[in-house]
């Protein structure tokens, strides 16, 4: 079970990833097919586990932003949900309390990474650190414009059932 968990895990993130790079890639105007986006998938993997020495533990190298990114995908999985809510109607407090909460910190967090990357001089934490935080903001930014636009669609439906009723 622990080697089909394991071999499943990897095939989803490589899948995700040749998704990621594909995408990546059509917003430069450069089409990737299948396998091409899956060698640079691999590609990366194996720079990052490698990258370090033989032994594989490269990946180590970023373990200090793991639990930033963890939560915050708690987070973008809270503010889909509260999307959700609000499309339906339905009240998205539970879910924007600890959205709020997890962003907050979250960003707190990755501001303060960013001073202790800085202080050690270590440049690629550093950069990875400031793409992860802009990503972050620029992810709350849309999940704020959603639900917006989300409550707002809802008031207009909500009108125009009144009008045909009335």
């Amino acid at each position: 079970m622990a080697i089909l968990f394991a071999a499943t895990t990897m095939d989803t993130g490589l899948r995700l990833q040749r998704f990621v790079v594909q995408e990546a890639a059509e917003l430069a105007g450069i089409k990737v097919g299948t396998l091409a986006g899956t060698v640079v998938a691999l590609a990366v993997c194996m720079a990052l586990a490698f990258g370090a020495g033989s032994d594989g533990s490269g990946g180590m190298v970023i373990w200090p932003l793991f639990g930033t990114t963890n939560q915050l995908l708690a987070a973008l999985t809270l503010a889909v949900i509260s999307v959700i809510l609000i499309r339906k109607g339905r009240n998205p407090l539970f879910t924007l309390v600890p959205l709020v909460f997890l962003l907050l910190m979250s960003v707190y967090a990755l501001i303060v990474q960013l001073g202790t990357f800085l202080e050690q001089r270590n440049w690629l934490l550093l950069g990875m650190d400031v793409v992860i935080l802009v990503a972050a903001l620029w992810v709350s930014f849309e999940a704020f414009l959603a639900m917006r636009h989300g409550r707002d669609a809802r008031a207009d439906a909500e009108g125009t059932l009144e009008q045909e009723r009335g």
